[in-house]
């Protein structure tokens, strides 16, 4: 392969969930990973233990775009205590843990 690879390293992330949510309609399941273009750029997406592994067909350097785009860099913890402490937050949140949206053009 000639083009890039990384590992975005991040907690409570459900990829499968994510790219699958209805959100989004360019991604395609294939095996255990996912494809599709972010700004132009094709990648591979799988989802592992550590983080999301990419691969690109392009030399990339700088992946600030692709954390951006998947919310990758925020802290879902932090946000979660914003939440309202009610029952019914708490099932929407348990049943969707990990979900991200997107950043979309």
């Amino acid at each position: 392969m000639s083009g890039s690879e990384t590992l975005i390293p991040v907690r409570d992330y459900d990829l499968a969930a994510t790219l699958s949510s209805g959100q989004t309609f360019r991604w395609e399941r294939c095996g255990d990973a996912w494809e599709g273009v972010v700004g132009g750029r094709w990648v591979r997406l799988q989802q592992l233990d550590a983080g999301i592994y990419v691969q690109t067909a392009e030399r990339i350097t700088h992946w600030e775009w692709l954390t951006y785009y998947l919310q990758a860099d925020i802290d879902l913890d932090a946000v979660l205590q914003t939440f309202p402490k009610d029952e019914p937050m708490r099932a929407s949140v348990a049943s969707c843990r990990g979900l991200r949206l997107l950043r979309q053009d």
